[in-house]
């Protein structure tokens, strides 16, 4: 082990007393280290259940609610918009439509 990697992981001794953090060069894809992240809590109480672990995005294959918020928002507000944009033209058009009858 590299000198800088041993001051960025607690003592050995430590590990029984704090949670435990996955380095990016152990373990890379960022499913993988979320998942292991919320398994790895000393607290029972804040640790994953089995449930919330078998649910989660590295297991299932897609993303969990925050990545999922935070990778399409900027869709669904453009989404949002266009709806809106389109709404306006429908009802211009039928307003066009009833002026003409």
């Amino acid at each position: 082990m590299r000198s800088s990697d041993q001051s960025s992981m607690p003592p050995p001794h430590l590990f029984s007393i704090c949670d435990a953090q996955v380095p990016k060069d152990v373990v890379d894809d960022i499913q993988a280290r979320h998942l292991l992240k919320k398994i790895l809590v000393k607290s029972h109480v804040e640790r994953a259940s089995m449930q919330s672990v078998l649910k989660h995005a590295y297991l299932c294959g897609g993303m969990d609610t925050i990545q999922r918020e935070s990778s399409f928002s900027y869709l669904q507000q453009t989404q949002t918009s266009l709806q809106t944009q389109l709404v306006q033209v429908q009802n211009m058009l039928s307003n066009g439509r009833a002026h003409k009858s």
